[in-house]
This record gives C-alpha cells, structure tokens and sequence, in this order.
C-alpha cells in the first residue's frame, strides 16, 4: 500500500483522482485551500 498526497482534492479532478486511488488500495492524504 502507498501513501499518495493529493493537493487541491476538493477540485473536480482530484475527486475523480482520490476516488481512483481509494478503489486501489492506496492511502490518500489531501491538501485543500481554505476560500
């Protein structure tokens, strides 16, 4: 398993991506700017 940091995970594309990494097994750690 790995450890993978997903900056901007609240962005449209990131979902998708996180979503990805999850269903793979991965340990997802986002990053997201307060507005």
């Amino acid at each position: 398993m790995t450890r993978v940091l997903v900056t901007g995970a609240s962005g449209f594309i990131a979902k998708h991506i996180v979503l990805q990494l999850l269903q793979a097994g991965h340990t997802v750690v986002g990053s997201v700017r307060s507005a």
